[in-house]
């Protein structure tokens, strides 16, 4: 199952992970998927929605 992270909860989640994060289409640019932390942090001071990050969760394991 996928999990969406938005905004500044996104960029930190990107952070710890090291991975790209997604931006949300505008009227003026088209959808994009790889989003750099710090381009990913000046957007987010204009407009924190438009900023994302999916991911799988991995099911939880029986420690027993």
């Amino acid at each position: 199952m996928a999990t969406r992270l938005t905004g500044w909860a996104a960029i930190a989640f990107a952070e710890k992970n090291n991975c790209k994060l997604g931006k949300k289409a505008e009227s003026t640019e088209p959808a994009r998927d790889d989003v750099e932390i710090a381009e990913a942090r000046r957007i987010a001071q204009v407009a924190p929605d438009l900023i994302y990050v999916e991911f799988d969760e991995l099911p939880p394991t029986n420690v027993g």
